[in-house]
């Protein structure tokens, strides 16, 4: 498999003690050589993985983070995403969304 990413992160400070940070990976693959849409007839390696076929993937994300206190740090953060797969007859693209509420602790 031969892949390739590119990204963007965008980070502003809101306030004194709150960060906005934006994202954007774009990732694209070819498939692994064993791969085939259908199989006509037993091969050494088979799979029906839709990841180890031609996919291209896009993803947005945004993400904010509160200083709360000295070593407290709550987080919102949402990616969107979409997968688009060139050679998998059952599923050709999939949407969704990733959504994430944390707290970090440092000492």
């Amino acid at each position: 498999i031969t892949s390739h990413t590119f990204g963007l992160r965008y980070f502003t400070w809101l306030s004194k003690h709150v960060q906005l940070r934006l994202r954007e990976r774009f990732y694209t693959q070819g498939a692994a050589s064993f791969y085939q849409e259908i199989y006509t007839q037993p091969e050494k390696y088979i799979t029906f993985d839709r990841e180890l076929s031609t996919l291209w993937t896009e993803t947005f994300g945004a993400k904010l983070e509160w200083d709360v206190a000295d070593h407290v740090q709550l987080e919102l953060k949402t990616d969107l995403f979409y997968y688009s797969y060139a050679e998998f007859l059952p599923l050709s693209s999939r949407t969704g969304a990733n959504l994430g509420i944390g707290m970090a602790l440092t000492y």
